[in-house]
Order: structure tokens, then sequence, then C-alpha cells
């Protein structure tokens, strides 16, 4: 509120959302990949969706917290 800038905190929502689901396909297959890496889903949502989750977030921070480094004395 004190930017005056749009909410960007629904992006962090599906950014962290994706590293979820990421988080979750890891635990439920562990380290047998055997299983899950026949198929192009398996590995989209072991490799892809916590990196594409962990970019969005990185993105939105750096969007929201960009001010700081054009601020100069």
């Amino acid at each position: 509120e004190a930017t005056n800038a749009k909410p960007h905190y629904i992006g962090l929502f599906v950014g962290a959302f994706l590293v979820g689901v990421g988080v979750v396909v890891r635990i439920f297959y562990g380290n047998n990949l055997s299983d899950l890496t026949d198929g192009i889903i398996g590995l989209l949502l072991y490799y892809v969706s916590p990196a594409i989750g962990l970019t969005v977030g990185l993105g939105v921070t750096w969007r929201y917290w960009s001010w700081l480094i054009a601020e100069r004395d």
C-alpha cells in the first residue's frame, strides 16, 4: 500500500502451489523414480513443476521489490 503497487501475491500463491505439487510427488514416489519416469506427466510433475514454481516466485518477488534497487540517494 505504501508504494501504491498492485498486489502480486496471487503469483506467489501460484508459484507455491507448483512447488507444493513437486514436493508432494517427490514425497509420494521417494527414490523410486522408475515408476514415475515412464510417463511424461510424471516427469513434468517431478522436475518441471518445481522449476516453474520457483521461477514464477522469483519473477514476482523481483517485480515487487525492484523499487528497492531503483532507489538512489
